[in-house]
């Protein structure tokens, strides 16, 4: 799970936490966290609400840097580069 995409403080993600009582399956995700090297932040509830627009949190925000996606013609030119049949399956 890579944590950092570039070299600028804007490209690497962050997890921000409300400094509740660790336990059951916040443990797993906080071990992931910590294992993949994201920075760990802790943060009182109002921060994490307003990190979120007012949206369920559960207690827990992930902040990941912006992600540029490819366009499909670019994947279709990639696959001819490569030899091979275009293939593109998108999910929502």
């Amino acid at each position: 799970m890579p944590a950092e995409r570039g070299d600028g403080p804007d490209d690497r993600a962050e997890v921000a936490r409300v400094g509740d009582p660790v336990q059951g399956d916040d443990q797993r995700v906080l071990a992931l966290v910590v294992r993949g090297g994201i920075n760990l932040m802790e943060a009182p509830r109002p921060e994490l609400d307003r990190m979120t627009n007012g949206l369920n949190h559960q207690g827990l925000v992930l902040q990941v840097p912006p992600y540029e996606y490819a366009h499909p013609e670019d994947l279709v030119a990639a696959a001819h580069d490569e030899g091979q049949d275009p293939l593109i399956v998108a999910l929502d």
